[in-house]
């Protein structure tokens, strides 16, 4: 048997316009600019960034029709605890995504856990996930 898969290193996702994707998550995960993937040509069509105290990065990558087949498409949620989960929409994010002027629903309970969510700015959908 191999050996146990222990996290998620990185997530892709594909974006119609790289610079302002990249600036949006930036702006509202706090995430850090780690590097950018140049074509041979010199042209940036990815970056990647990571979470602050978290081993995890994002990679995004400018393919405008592969981010609009993500149009609606929730392929990821983002693991909390449930009082972090509360903190996060009640304390930083809903003051800090109505700043934004970015829509949220409230908290809801699922038979698995607690979810919100909110979309980036091609219209995926992002879930902040808490287990029960």
């Amino acid at each position: 048997m191999p050996p146990p898969i222990t996290a998620v290193r990185h997530l892709k996702i594909w974006v119609s316009d790289l610079a302002a994707s990249g600036a949006w998550y930036e702006r509202v995960f706090g995430l850090v600019h780690e590097t950018d993937f140049p074509e041979p040509d010199g042209t940036v069509l990815g970056s990647s960034f990571f979470f602050p105290g978290s081993r995890l990065r994002l990679a995004i990558r400018q393919d405008p029709d592969r981010a609009r087949a993500l149009r609606d498409a929730d392929p990821f949620a983002l693991a909390l605890t449930r009082q972090e989960l509360d903190h996060w929409i009640e304390h930083l994010g809903i003051e800090h995504l109505d700043a934004l002027d970015i829509w949220h629903p409230p908290v809801i309970e699922t038979p698995r856990g607690w979810v919100s969510g909110f979309r980036d700015p091609d219209g995926m959908q992002i879930r902040l996930y808490a287990d029960k």
